[in-house]
């Protein structure tokens, strides 16, 4: 497996999400004026009961599919303007959401501990699987994630082994999120976007987050798949991620994300570039 971990040395270099998803925010910006294409949303159930959401956009025959993992509190739709982008370039887009989360449902429950035990990475990772079995797309798989989704998608990566052709995870964090020195990063970098004159894309955040789910304890309690083992030690994380993982991987965050790793009282800003 070949990693690069990139981290650039301007906030210009934040929009590299973008970037990589075929300028997303310059297709965002010509959006403005119009109503997007609305993606056609389908409903797979799986044997266990529980039900996932999903939009697949592009051509079918297309030589690789990349499916997306959304970032934490919101829906699919996160992706619809680089999917959109995308398909037009044919490329095939699988967006989805994980089990308990936006549009997909976990299998039917009575007790808390019985939803709980659903809502682990290895079980998105298994629900992947499924889902691209179904669309006939697990040979030759993409996987991208962004922010929290960036884990499942490494999970994933992992489960899924030589069945994927590359991944891509931004703003990917191992181990305990730490609020505090993320949001320090978030107001960093904030900051610099203004001094530099840079607008970020106009999304609609109000359809992104909107369907995070009519339980939002519910909601709550999936993204604590986080701190479920192996995934919630940074050290467990990334020897089960590095133990499955055979694709080329490119790790992607900004100047003032303090991931990979996020220690309490520091917030590393160093740049750097590496091959594993």
């Amino acid at each position: 497996m070949s990693m690069i971990i990139y981290r650039p040395r301007t906030f210009r270099a934040e929009i590299l999400r973008a970037k990589t998803l075929l300028l997303c925010a310059r297709a965002s910006g010509q959006q403005r004026g119009r109503r997007a294409t609305m993606l056609q949303h389908e409903t797979l159930e799986l044997a266990d009961g529980a039900k996932i959401g999903y939009a697949v956009t592009g051509p079918a025959d297309a030589s690789y599919a990349v499916l997306c993992f959304n970032p934490g509190g919101a829906n699919y739709i996160a992706w619809e303007i680089a999917a959109e982008l995308l398909a037009a370039n044919g490329v095939r887009c699988i967006l989805h959401d994980c089990r308990g989360l936006g549009s997909s449902e976990p299998a039917p429950y009575s007790e808390r501990d019985e939803l709980d035990a659903q809502l682990h990475f290895d079980q998105y990772a298994a629900d992947a699987r499924a889902l691209l079995t179904h669309l006939g797309a697990l040979d030759n798989v993409v996987v991208c994630g962004s922010s929290w989704g960036a884990r499942p998608a490494a999970a994933t990566v992992a489960q899924l082994g030589d069945a994927v052709a590359a991944a891509i995870l931004f703003d990917i964090s191992f181990g305990k999120a730490e609020r505090p020195i993320q949001e320090s990063g978030e107001r960093l970098a904030r900051d610099k976007c203004k001094r530099l004159g840079i607008v970020e894309p106009r999304l609609d955040f109000g359809k992104i987050a909107g369907a995070i789910g009519p339980n939002g304890k519910k909601s709550v309690l999936t993204t604590m798949a986080t701190a479920k083992p192996p995934y919630g030690e940074a050290d467990t994380f990334l020897e089960t991620f590095l133990a499955g993982a055979t694709c080329p991987t490119l790790v992607a965050m900004g100047e003032f994300d303090p991931n990979l790793v996020a220690r309490p009282g520091k917030l590393n800003l160093n740049s750097s570039r590496s091959n594993v």
